[in-house]
């Protein structure tokens, strides 16, 4: 999860669908002159062609009002992978009042997304709000509740489903270690390891947290391959904000916003952890902004790709009240990480909550603006960059949600060669979806974006424009 918002084996609790005969997944051949089969490549700087127009586009809308659905079914969170869309609902009331479900999308051969499964877990009942929390990476999926029983003991909960050929079953419940606090699991990029971050149930005062690393077994059960302990600051609310890769996970810890609340860390961190050779995960730094004030809410929203990190704060006031901020990081030759760039909207306006959700890969980051009301109240939008030849990020457009209250941009994640924006509408008291009289008519969707995509060659090489070589187009002719 990248926004402001968190061993046995199981039986299957997705409901069955057959798989799409007319997606076709198998590979193109690469044909450099027509690009068609190419791979997109991400290439690092301005020297490179592209193929496929040089702004961002919104080329499709996935629609949530799904007849024989709760009419309230708020995005909770997104995941995305080459083939799949999964949008989480966790006041969905199909399985019992607020119990939650996921629903899957397929894309099809024309791009357009179809409706193709709706899951719950297998021992779902009233209250779990399953769908609140999910992470999808290579055809896997994991899902978080977190459930009281009648003695009030709390257990926290992962449930993972996996793609068997266009249906999805769950392969596995996960219980994290007792009094380890709330629990969020979530998927490397690749989906072969999961990463548990046990959190305090109350963190004010505590320092420290827990990380578990699972790996998945041939069974499809998962095993503990690592452990490590963070030192958090306290204060803050930590692990709502994850960003997973094989190697590197960065945490969010969100500092408080609310004036009224207690001292403590208010500024927030992001807390970046490695894995070495031989497989040790520990925690190698933790990044604060050099600005960085009291209720910005840094850390609220984190990505990192490489050796470049972004993270918001949506509260941040240096344009307007909470017109928000992002901040870049890179990592240097020595190990340490540098703030490089402040990024701020170039038209940032009151309460556009501009950082409450980033995401970034290769040389594309894009960072949404819930708040921002050019169109109507509350429309949302998600401002697109570009990484340039000297390493700074260059805004090349921006797409605007389509009504009022929508808050496009509230969640954004990488999909294969599209981007996915929620544009799930008003959410009111406790995080549920409200309708304000005067927009009853708001669809519930999610935006599919594209960006200007990169031909590459057989051998993953960018096509350059004249004047710069090199395989991501990186290096200027003569210079």
């Amino acid at each position: 999860m990248n926004a402001c918002s968190q061993d046995a084996v199981g039986d299957s609790g997705a409901d069955i669908h057959a798989a799409d005969a007319s997606l076709d997944t198998s590979p193109l051949a690469c044909d450099p002159a027509t690009s068609t089969g190419c791979v997109t490549c991400m290439c690092s700087n301005e020297g490179s062609e592209p193929t496929t127009g040089t702004t961002p586009t919104l080329v499709s809308t996935v629609s949530l009002a799904v007849p024989g659905f709760d009419d309230e079914f708020p995005t909770n969170d997104l995941g995305a992978d080459e083939h799949w869309l999964a949008v989480g609902g966790s006041y969905d009331d199909e399985k019992g009042n607020d119990a939650g479900g996921i629903r899957l999308y397929q894309m099809q051969k024309d791009g357009s997304w179809l409706l193709k499964n709706s899951i719950f877990s297998s021992d779902i009942r009233a209250g779990d709000r399953f769908g609140a929390r999910l992470s999808l990476a290579g055809g896997r999926l994991v899902a978080d509740v977190t459930r009281s029983d009648a003695t009030g003991a709390v257990s926290h909960l992962g449930y993972v489903f996996e793609d068997k050929g266009g249906v999805w079953q769950q392969t596995a419940k996960l219980t994290a270690a007792a009094g380890s606090g709330a629990s969020i699991h979530t998927l490397s990029r690749s989906g072969a390891l999961m990463a548990e971050l046990n959190a305090p149930v109350d963190d004010k005062g505590v320092a420290s947290a827990n990380v578990r690393f699972l790996a998945r077994k041939s069974d499809g059960s998962w095993h503990t391959s690592a452990t490590t302990v963070a030192a958090v600051d306290p204060g803050q609310t930590w692990s709502r904000a994850v960003s997973f890769s094989e190697a590197r996970l960065v945490v969010g810890g969100e500092g408080t916003w609310r004036e009224a609340e207690p001292s403590g860390s208010k500024t927030g961190a992001a807390y970046i952890f490695d894995r070495d050779a031989a497989g040790v995960w520990a925690q190698v730094a933790k990044v604060t902004p050099k600005d960085g004030l009291e209720h910005d809410s840094f850390g609220c929203a984190v990505s990192a790709d490489a050796d470049r990190l972004v993270v918001g704060a949506y509260r941040d006031n240096t344009l307007a009240v909470r017109a928000g901020a992002a901040y870049a990081f890179r990592r240097q030759p020595s190990g340490t990480w540098q703030q490089v760039e402040k990024l701020t909207a170039y038209d940032g306006k009151f309460n556009a909550w501009f950082g409450f959700s980033v995401a970034t890969r290769g040389d594309r980051l894009l960072v949404g603006a819930p708040g921002a009301d050019d169109k109507e109240a509350w429309t949302g939008a998600v401002y697109v960059y570009r990484l340039t030849a000297t390493g700074t990020w260059r805004s090349t457009g921006k797409i605007e949600g389509t009504h009022a209250v929508q808050r496009t941009g509230a969640q954004i994640v990488f999909g294969g060669q599209h981007v996915f924006a929620s544009a799930a509408g008003y959410y009111g008291g406790g995080g549920k979806m409200t309708w304000p009289g005067d927009y009853p008519s708001t669809p519930r969707a999610v935006h599919v974006i594209a960006l200007p995509s990169f031909a590459c060659d057989a051998t993953g090489k960018c096509h350059c424009k004249p004047g710069f070589t090199g395989v991501t187009c990186s290096a200027a002719v003569g210079k």
